[in-house]
């Protein structure tokens, strides 16, 4: 029987262990935190069962006061509980949001359902491609194109970006930021900044601060990915327009977060210990996995990340990802971005049980490749 959904493809996303074979499979293509759940949850989850035997709180007014709370810890900002927005995931809010605009510009490689959306809701899309970068930042030539691209579309009304980017893991640089967000406001365009990955950044790498400041930056938030629950479909919109937010709202279904995920969102955001091991974890096993690929030889490039997953390429990239799909591991293509195209895939970082096997498998499936670390 054919499982696919018309209209989309397995090989759109990563995570789909469903249709493979093994019972034991690695999934290296959906960038999920690897960490274990912690225990409190598990306590919790008879307390929460209970609780959703009632419909949600339509305000969800616990929840968005463990998020505020959460950004005051985290971040040190006062945030107002109608500045936030919770929603069925950053992917649900994202369509939602761009549902709204004229027209839209998107810098190239990015996350497919960001076009995707644009395609269901009949919105023109602009586009600016750039090249696979060596460095880890994004700075003032992306921004100054970025611009360019801006003045060339009068009726652009929303730029969507993405810190740390989704497929390769580059950050932007904040004065450069800050100054595009200055000449977007200037011309009346909204920046949607899809903050799924943010928190692997230090605190001094984020951008959530400037939203405090300009009324036209979105934030998009996601609650599952970091606290490794991406089956929960939970996420929150930062902004200090409250009046977009309502419109924003109104384009999304009643009780778009069912109880059982606000309760547990609620709780996850209080995990302290999770939060800042997972944050130091990364940065460690990020390092180790840099290496270990560029030194395997199975890739002819490996690309710095500020992410939890890495970029590459090789010239045999998916020959390599059906071979050790065979040996019960999945890699992310990214043969479907038109930025990017044949050859380049993304590999989240696990743990390092995770890597040696992958090494193993690269070592009995790969040829060696002269491989790159810009």
């Amino acid at each position: 029987m054919d499982r696919t959904i018309k209209g989309r493809s397995r090989g759109d996303h990563g995570g789909d262990v469903y249709s493979h074979p093994r019972a034991d499979v690695l999934d290296l293509s959906a960038n999920v935190n690897p960490e274990d759940i912690p225990s409190a949850l598990w306590d919790a989850l008879p307390e929460l069962l209970r609780e959703a035997r009632r419909y949600p709180d339509l305000e969800y007014q616990a929840l968005r006061q463990q998020i505020a709370r959460y950004l005051q810890r985290e971040e040190g900002l006062q945030v107002r509980l109608n500045q936030i927005l919770p929603g069925n995931g950053a992917v649900s809010l994202l369509d939602a949001a761009l549902s709204l605009e004229r027209q839209v510009l998107m810098m190239r490689p990015a996350f497919s359902e960001y076009e995707a959306s644009c395609r269901r809701h009949g919105i023109p899309c602009h586009f600016l491609d750039r090249p696979p970068k060596s460095s880890v930042v994004l700075g003032d030539a992306e921004a100054t194109a970025l611009k360019d691209k801006l003045r060339e579309g009068p009726d652009i009304s929303a730029l969507i970006l993405c810190h740390p980017n989704n497929p390769d893991g580059k950050r932007w640089d904040r004065q450069s930021f800050s100054d595009l967000l200055a000449f977007c406001q200037a011309r009346g365009v909204r920046i949607l900044l899809d903050a799924t990955f943010s928190e692997y950044l230090p605190q001094e790498q984020r951008l959530t601060d400037y939203g405090r400041q300009h009324p036209f930056l979105v934030e998009i938030r996601a609650l599952t990915k970091f606290f490794g629950l991406p089956g929960l479909r939970l996420g929150y919109a930062l902004s200090s327009d409250e009046g977009y937010l309502e419109k924003l709202s109104g384009r999304m279904t009643p009780w778009a977060v069912g109880t059982f995920a606000a309760g547990l969102g609620s709780l996850l955001l209080q995990e302290e210990a999770f939060i800042e091991k997972s944050r130091r974890d990364n940065e460690t096993r990020r390092l180790l996995w840099t290496k270990a690929l560029v030194q395997s030889g199975a890739f002819e490039r490996v690309y710095p990340s500020c992410a939890n997953f890495l970029m590459v390429y090789s010239k045999e990239f998916e020959a390599l990802c059906a071979n050790l799909s065979h040996e019960g591991i999945l890699l992310r293509s990214l043969k479907n971005l038109p930025a990017l195209g044949e050859g380049y895939g993304r590999i989240c970082v696990k743990k390092e049980e995770d890597l040696s096997r992958l090494l193993r498998a690269l070592a009995s499936v790969s040829p060696k490749n002269s491989t790159e670390s810009p």
